[in-house]
């Protein structure tokens, strides 16, 4: 069902409500359809337990890329029955991968990259819905917040628990590292959500987009996103604007050395 503005018939009315609100946010932001903000396939499946954007990815030797089937995938969630969809910054996660593999292709592949993925679909799912809880729709309490990076609910067998993540960069070790993208988004979902907090979620969107647009290779790690966000933050606002300086210090403050921060030109 391709969803043009992000409605179509045959879908839940908030499913395209809100597919049509993360389309909006985009096209104020500059994003093309030719960027992965054009219309998209959903398949609602209540037989699955997965919300997921998925394509078949073709990488050239230059690498270009070209993506095909592009679909969004909606179950429903294993613990509550609730289907994902009643949670519009679940979708709103999705269309932001979407985004990312049009602009950097190959992004997420990498266990590297998919952390800073993952963390930059909650970031943007954050500013789209204006708050920095997601997953409150399916949860009472959300599944995490970048207010709070110790937050994060894990899978435990058939339930989930808060477990101890990583709540600052330097507490990501090898170890941490092993056990996937969402155990380790906190530092980096906190860091976004001072800078949104210091200067707004419009203009963090707008730093984090330059970051991802100009910035970012498909093999990204937490490195490169700070220095992506830096950067971005100077070639919007200017070296050593007050913009800069709040994207400086969020980093700072979850656990990046300031020397390494403030060596980034």
């Amino acid at each position: 069902m391709p969803a043009p503005a992000g409605a179509s018939a045959g879908i839940p009315p908030a499913l395209a409500a809100a597919a049509t609100a993360a389309r909006d946010f985009f096209t104020a932001l500059g994003v093309t359809e030719a960027e992965g903000n054009g219309p998209i396939e959903f398949r609602v499946d209540p037989a699955s337990h997965d919300a997921a954007y998925r394509a078949d990815l073709t990488l050239a030797p230059d690498g270009t890329g070209s993506l095909a089937n592009e679909r969004v995938e909606i179950g429903t969630d294993p613990f509550t029955g609730a289907p994902f969809w009643q949670a519009p910054d679940v979708v709103y996660h999705e269309l932001t991968h979407r985004v990312a593999a049009h602009l950097v292709p190959g992004f997420g592949v990498t266990p590297t990259s998919r952390i800073v993925d993952e963390s930059l679909a909650d970031t943007f799912a954050a500013a789209i819905e204006g708050n920095w809880t997601l997953g409150e729709g399916l949860v009472p309490g959300g599944l995490r917040s970048s207010a709070d990076p110790s937050s994060q609910l894990m899978l435990d067998g058939a339930t989930r628990v808060h477990v101890a993540t990583p709540t600052r960069v330097d507490e990501m070790t090898a170890d941490s590292l092993a056990k996937g993208p969402y155990f380790n988004i906190g530092p980096l979902n906190h860091a976004a959500y001072l800078v949104g907090e210091a200067l707004g979620t419009g203009l963090m969107a707008r730093i984090y987009l330059e970051a991802l647009r100009h910035h970012l290779p498909a093999a990204a790690g937490v490195t490169d996103l700070v220095l992506g966000t830096v950067r971005g933050a100077g070639t919007l606002f200017g070296a050593g604007s007050a913009e800069q300086l709040a994207v400086r210090d969020a980093w700072k403050s979850v656990g990046v050395r300031a020397a390494a921060v403030d060596s980034i030109t």
